[in-house]
């Protein structure tokens, strides 16, 4: 019984843990454009708008410092490939 006890604690926490990741990778992977609708469409409600558009700041900030924020070419980004020189 105590086994069983233990082995549904193990998988319950497991489930957990990867719902926290789902989420997690939901709000680090995407374009600036996307990234920014998923946070003001989860937390419109329930941060004033000011405060949204920092933590929508703050989202696209760390997605790009960890290298998850998609560029979208033509975006004012240059692709290494275009910025070579012609010759």
């Amino acid at each position: 019984m105590r086994l069983l006890l233990l082995a549904s604690l193990g998988i319950a926490l497991a489930l957990a843990i990867r719902k926290m990741n789902e989420t997690k990778r939901h709000f680090e992977y995407g374009t600036e454009e996307q990234l920014r609708e998923r946070v003001h469409s989860k937390f419109a409600s329930r941060v004033p708008s000011e405060k949204l558009e920092k933590v929508a700041d703050s989202v696209v900030k760390n997605a790009r410092k960890k290298g998850t924020l998609v560029e979208v070419p033509g975006e004012g980004h240059t692709d290494a490939s275009s910025a070579a020189e012609p010759g």
